[in-house]
């Protein structure tokens, strides 16, 4: 688990001039990892997750999603998952998603959570 954990952090911080860009089924699979099970570290990879600010190096030639941005989608993913493990402990971090996503269905999403 420890190595999902590094690459959401290598995800999240590659320079456009790091490492090669992943591929999308492999941040799927990160975060398939990360959510199964609660753990401080899930938790703070779920955290960074929600309030990414950038965009992820992905490499195009092996699909993305199409509903919209990936960086939106993975947002998704990790509020849905924090607000079953304990909706009231990242209440700040669900709010501040709200504030980054350029998704309205996000957006909407992050808000009816911290009702």
């Amino acid at each position: 688990m420890q190595r999902t954990h590094r690459h959401v952090q290598r995800l999240l911080n590659t320079p456009a001039s790091g490492k090669p860009p992943y591929h999308w089924h492999q941040v799927l699979g990160m975060l398939t990892a990360v959510t199964q099970t609660r753990s401080a570290a899930g938790e703070a990879a779920l955290r960074r997750i929600a309030v990414f600010s950038g965009k992820l190096r992905l490499d195009p030639s092996h699909g993305l999603p199409h509903a919209m941005p990936p960086e939106d989608l993975i947002r998704l993913v990790a509020i849905q998952q924090l607000a079953r493990w304990d909706r009231r402990k990242h209440r700040d971090v669900i709010c501040r998603a709200a504030e980054v996503t350029e998704t309205d269905a996000v957006r909407r999403l992050a808000k009816a959570l911290v009702l």
